[in-house]
């Protein structure tokens, strides 16, 4: 029997966040899913990654992320992605991005996590993201490597001016 989890959607708001299936636990299997994101006409849309670690195999067979520069699958890519290296900041030359996440049968990793930002202005240098999925929080600060998970949302360390330790 097979389960499709349900991913994917289309994101009209100015800052949001785009994570894989069960974020922040493990994707598993066979996964497909299509994020369409949309600015108004003039504005660009951002794309910054704060967590990447999909199944590496040499190729991205087994698992990728595929980021377009438009509304569908036809659109320019600015990258395919793999592997445990964040991707860098992408950003669209219009107002519009196309974002695929596949995976294969025995594929598994954490996945990632992203936040996007449309418009002209910069997101604040200590943006605070929260993100619930099915009872477990989520949270990351833009400019920091600080990453919390859990229904307690429990974070090792301290903040100290413009480091976590």
């Amino acid at each position: 029997v097979y389960f499709s989890i349900a991913c994917g959607g289309f994101y009209y708001s100015p800052t949001g966040i785009i994570e894989s299936p069960e974020w922040p636990s493990h994707y598993k299997g066979k996964t497909h899913c299509t994020w369409r994101v949309s600015a108004d006409p003039g504005e660009k849309i951002s794309l910054r990654f704060n967590s990447f670690n999909l199944e590496e195999d040499g190729s991205c067979n087994k698992a990728k992320l595929v980021v377009r520069d438009g509304s569908n699958k036809d659109s320019n890519v600015l990258g395919v992605y793999c592997g445990v290296k964040k991707p860098p900041t992408l950003t669209s030359t219009g107002n519009r991005l196309w974002l695929q996440f596949t995976s294969t049968n025995g594929a598994e990793g954490k996945g990632f996590l992203l936040y996007y930002d449309t418009g002209d202005d910069e997101l604040s240098q200590h943006t605070l993201f929260v993100s619930v999925n099915t009872a477990l929080i989520s949270v990351f600060i833009v400019g920091l490597d600080l990453e919390c998970d859990g229904p307690e949302l429990a974070c090792e360390g301290r903040f100290y001016g413009e480091e976590w330790k």
